[in-house]
């Protein structure tokens, strides 16, 4: 049942999100069908981040107790796992669309994208380490992901109206990947300071 509430709150944080973003959208209004795959292809992202993570990683080098190295290690193949998940397929199918035109565009799809690939992440989180874990996601997890993809999706919309390669957004890409890894490494580090600046990221 707690499971269930902790869902609920998830998707209600995100719909709060999403309704946020879209009313501020004063240009072309954003075909529905549309939003709903940016959600989809992150949510597809979220599950195959999941296995290719259960194939790379070793878990007892994300355990308490690891070396500092091999926890770094892991923790930065997990960001680079995660934001190509996130960021890739969607922009794969929405790069030449018409109505991919504005700004704003590269904020809302890859924003939903961030959000859908977060709840299977959170579902699966909170069934294995219980609702605490669950229940501290909530909160932090749903604007950290969404965040992280809106601003590799607000430069790769910018790169093609300025008439530019897309090919150009990886040093952007790789960026959010680092700050993902870097973001896990504190949590995971139990290191007070690194928390600290996993929560101030």
């Amino acid at each position: 049942m707690l499971l269930f509430a902790l869902i609920l709150s998830f998707i209600a944080i995100s719909v709060g999100l999403v309704w946020f973003l879209l009313s501020r959208d004063h240009g072309e209004k954003e075909p529905i069908g549309m939003l709903w795959v940016a959600v989809l292809l992150g949510a597809l992202g979220g599950v195959a981040a999941m296995f290719l993570e259960d194939w790379i990683l070793d878990p007892k080098d994300l355990l308490p107790g690891v070396s500092i190295t091999s926890l770094a290690i892991a923790s930065l193949t997990i960001g680079v796992i995660e934001e190509a998940c996130k960021f890739g397929p969607l922009a794969l199918v929405i790069y030449n669309k018409r109505y991919f035109n504005e700004h704003t565009d590269g904020i809302i799809y890859f924003a939903l994208a961030g959000l859908g690939f977060g709840l299977p992440e959170n579902i699966l989180y909170t069934m294995q380490y219980g609702t605490k874990t669950g229940f501290l996601r909530i909160f932090m997890t749903p604007l950290f992901h969404a965040s992280l993809t809106a601003i590799v999706g607000y430069f790769l919309v910018k790169r093609k109206l300025d008439g530019k390669s897309p090919w150009g957004i990886l040093p952007v890409l790789a960026g959010a990947m680092i700050v993902h890894g870097l973001y896990d490494f504190g949590l995971l580090s139990g290191i007070p300071l690194m928390a600290g600046v996993s929560v101030f990221i």
